[in-house]
């Protein structure tokens, strides 16, 4: 498009005005190309759907196992941490599904997490009617419980003319749980599991994926060098970042070998598509520590998944490193994240000893 303009504008009388539109067009199409993050493709591997079904089957088993276990349970609070347990084990399998499936699309995503939800509350709620109706002497009526499952029309009676009615636990020693309160309290459990989960799915599946190679990227490189951003930066640093002015970082002043609050450059690349692009992110860090001496980090992202080219990554990784050299800080690995590879891992370190 530059050249188109140029050819043509040169053609008109004012060539003072056909140069500064070529310039114009040349830089903006270079900063265009830049600006680009990263974002699902929207593709799903066929496999992907082996995967959910038997997640699907995992995540019924589990919700059998809860119903026995939230009947039986004497203590409220143990029912509480029962009821986190299993939301986060749902989350976790529709979270690993989507990864070993390798699929990319956040409408399945959310599809996914509401049929694993769907699969909990029927099936938790026709294990618990055949738990509460069971023979005595028995956990479970398991040929019951068989039963019903195929036809929700028991489920749906036992519930809303014997179970909501009269109840079946209570809180002390006291008269049963029923009704309204009764249906309120389980409407809470319900909407805490399907919370839980979503979150637990989101923070596993933040990864970005590399289509390029087929993989999810497991590999990140952190470097904590210059000081805490303020907030009113956070424009100008985005338009440094997608505009490939690296200049404007070395101006950015070191952080201290102890301090607390710091920015943190992080790449995600994968060793298969060296020479490439990677995934780059910009974050403000606050590290704090409670009376019992636990550290938790807090990362507010100025720019998350700037598809970035690797050789203007390895120039802006230069000037992190020289600042953190500056200030005595240097090279801070994520949580349980590992690095791009050995042969990286040992150049930072020689760098920033």
């Amino acid at each position: 498009m530059g050249l188109f303009l140029k050819v043509r504008l040169n053609d008109a009388a004012d060539a003072q005005y056909a140069r500064f539109f070529y310039l114009f067009f040349e830089w903006g199409k270079g900063f265009w190309e830049m600006a680009e993050y990263y974002r699902l493709s929207g593709k799903v591997n066929p496999l992907y759907v082996a995967l959910f079904l038997f997640g699907a089957v995992l995540v019924a088993a589990l919700s059998v196992v809860y119903a026995i276990g939230m009947y039986y349970m004497p203590s409220v609070y143990f029912c509480a941490l029962v009821t986190i347990a299993l939301a986060g084990a749902s989350g976790f399998i529709a979270a690993k599904a989507a990864e070993w499936g390798k699929a990319r699309n956040a409408l399945v995503w959310g599809l996914a997490l509401l049929a694993y939800f769907a699969v909990f509350t029927y099936v938790h709620l026709t294990a618990y009617a055949a738990v509460v109706f069971r023979e005595e002497g028995q956990v479970i009526d398991l040929e019951w419980f068989w039963y019903i499952l195929r036809t929700p029309s028991i489920t749906y009676e036992a519930f809303s003319e014997w179970i909501i009615p009269y109840g079946v636990w209570s809180f002390t020693s006291g008269s049963e749980v029923s009704g309204g309160f009764l249906v309120a309290i389980w409407a809470v459990e319900h909407l805490a599991v399907l919370g839980v989960s979503a979150l637990v799915f989101h923070s596993l599946t933040r990864k970005p994926f590399f289509e390029e190679t087929g993989r999810w990227c497991e590999q990140r490189i952190c470097l904590d060098s210059w000081e805490r951003q303020p907030e009113t930066e956070f424009g100008r640093i985005r338009e440094a970042l997608e505009g490939g002015r690296l200049d404007y970082f070395r101006a950015l002043k070191p952080s201290g070998p102890d301090s607390s609050q710091y920015c943190r450059l992080s790449c995600y690349a994968d060793p298969q598509n060296e020479g490439e692009s990677v995934y780059l992110g910009l974050a403000n860090v606050s590290v704090t520590v409670d009376k019992k001496g636990n550290g938790k980090t807090a990362e507010n992202h100025i720019v998350r998944n700037l598809i970035f080219p690797e050789r203007s990554y390895r120039k802006l990784e230069m000037l992190a490193k020289e600042a953190g050299e500056a200030g005595g800080s240097g090279e801070t690995p994520p949580d349980g994240e590992k690095f791009l590879t050995d042969e990286a891992e040992a150049e930072i370190l020689q760098n920033n000893p």
